[in-house]
């Protein structure tokens, strides 16, 4: 499955503390993966600002499409800055290291 990177820039826009943010998030993952939605998350990093609200964050799923990912953010009220997918690292013990399959 691809493996997708979402930033999120919030300067100020969106609802509740840092802590509700990150809960709103994963519980509309457990809500789309209760529906059968085939999306995982991968890790993510959140940033705060000095005042301590929350300024950027990036997340990495696994999912079918980036349409996946984008409706997870909708679904989450969070603000997409960027989507793009990643490519996992080959476990391919004779692949040579920077060479692309085709």
């Amino acid at each position: 499955m691809p493996t997708y990177e979402v930033t999120y820039t919030f300067d100020g826009h969106y609802t509740g503390t840092p802590t509700e943010v990150i809960e709103r998030s994963f519980e509309t993952l457990a809500d789309l993966q209760a529906q059968t939605n085939e999306i995982t998350h991968l890790g993510g990093t959140v940033t705060l600002s000095a005042d301590g609200t929350i300024s950027e964050g990036t997340s990495r799923y696994a999912a079918p499409t980036e349409g996946h990912v984008g409706w997870l953010a909708v679904r989450a009220r969070l603000p997409i800055g960027g989507i793009r997918r990643v490519e996992s690292p080959s476990t391919d013990p004779n692949r040579v290291a920077g060479e692309i399959t085709i």
